[in-house]
């Protein structure tokens, strides 16, 4: 009987770390673990004031990103002024920004913000790796503004 109770133990510590992989694994194929950390590196920028740049924030390879500030587009828009080719399916949320991450003319990634704890100026679009950034903290919030654009 003790056996048994010794082998459930081990089963039961075996299933718990399946699933808290699989768990990580979602959180990282969906992008919700970048945006995750992004919202952690903001608030470490608010609270020190210090600018930054957006290829500290998102430190995997890309060399140029462009905001979707519509939440139910397919990104039409983008692909029009900026002759892009990629395919997303239209917002699932009116309260998500998404950034959509390029290199090479290829979309590698997607990641969701809540648009009310993050604000970029609607005029942004397009950002690059260098561009540099301040977070600032207004009612509770998180805002970022752009404060050094590459060209």
């Amino acid at each position: 009987m003790n056996r048994i109770k010794k082998h459930q133990g081990k089963f039961l510590g075996i299933f718990v770390i399946l699933i808290l992989l699989e768990g990580v694994f979602l959180l990282v194929q969906t992008g919700l673990f970048d945006a995750v950390i992004w919202r952690f590196k903001v608030w470490q920028a608010a609270e020190s004031g210090m600018p930054f740049q957006m290829k500290d924030m998102f430190p995997f390879s890309w060399d140029s990103l462009y905001l979707l500030h519509e939440p139910y587009s397919d990104g039409y828009e983008l692909k029009e002024k900026y002759g892009l080719d990629f395919t997303i399916p239209s917002g699932d949320m009116d309260t998500q920004i998404r950034l959509l991450f390029f290199e090479g003319g290829q979309l590698v990634k997607v990641v969701k913000l809540d648009k009310f704890a993050n604000d970029f100026a609607l005029s942004v679009e397009q950002i690059f790796p260098d561009d540099t950034f301040v977070a600032e903290k207004k009612n509770g919030l998180d805002f970022v503004y752009i404060i050094d654009k590459q060209e």
